[in-house]
């Protein structure tokens, strides 16, 4: 077994009576490609800001490269990139521009941010646009913009949120294709998604409803001997319910 980038432990988040997630535990190992796979309104989003440090879990523990996500939020975000959902970056800004701003606020020195952000530009594809507004762009390369912004410090732990969502078919192959390319190379990247097509790209995955992980482990251990992962799922979700 690799070392473990991603620990969490009976994790947990409350609003007043409202349990949005319930409990979970489940480990990373680095330089893999864990799915967290579920419908919207499942806890993912929820569970991965409290393992950015962005959210206080009301109980339970976590540890991200080796980090407590809220004891030590600052150097854990000199650590990780984060992808939202949606497009976070500045519109109105050339991608060149937005780069360069990701890492000045990152704190890197102004020759390192600019060395970083040609390397990153290049590694996504999106040097092609550095003079083009970012919100000129279609929404696969607005996605690989972000993703590009979420690398520009050279984190080696990765939280992409729902990164291919409302993304073309091809233009979400080659982002899952540069995933995985990534993580040959050792990053690891903790991915979010409620597309079974997608899960199937990853080493891992953990199936979320309702809050709660019903289930974490590779493909046919998550198909538990039926024909496919979606009736390995069905299953599991009405084993679930009794």
């Amino acid at each position: 077994m690799r070392p473990l980038a991603i620990e969490s432990e009976a994790l947990t988040k409350r609003y007043g009576p409202n349990v949005a997630v319930d409990g979970i535990s489940f480990t990373v190992e680095r330089g893999s490609l864990f799915g967290f796979l579920g419908p919207n309104g499942s806890g993912k989003s929820t569970t991965v800001k409290m393992l950015c440090g962005l959210l206080a879990p009301s109980a339970g523990k976590a540890r991200v490269d080796g980090l407590d996500p809220m004891g030590s939020a600052k150097q854990l975000h000199r650590r990780i990139g984060y992808m939202a959902q949606g497009f976070a970056l500045y519109p109105d800004l050339s991608c060149a521009e937005n780069l360069e701003f990701c890492a000045r606020a990152q704190g890197l020195k102004l020759q390192d941010a600019r060395e970083s952000k040609e390397r990153v530009a290049e590694l996504t594809g999106v040097a092609r646009y550095d003079r083009i507004r970012a919100g000129r762009l279609s929404g696969g390369w607005q996605h690989r913009l972000a993703l590009a912004a979420a690398l520009i410090h050279d984190p080696e732990v990765l939280f992409l949120d729902e990164p291919t969502s409302g993304v073309d078919p091809v233009a979400r192959r080659e982002l899952w294709d540069l995933f995985a390319a990534m993580a040959h190379k050792g990053k690891t990247f903790f991915i979010t998604t409620h597309d079974l097509d997608e899960a199937q790209r990853c080493s891992r995955i953990g199936y979320v409803l309702d809050g709660s992980l019903l289930a974490c482990g590779s493909v046919d251990e998550l198909r538990g001997g039926e024909r496919t992962l979606e009736d390995g799922l069905v299953a599991l979700v009405r084993r679930s319910r009794r």
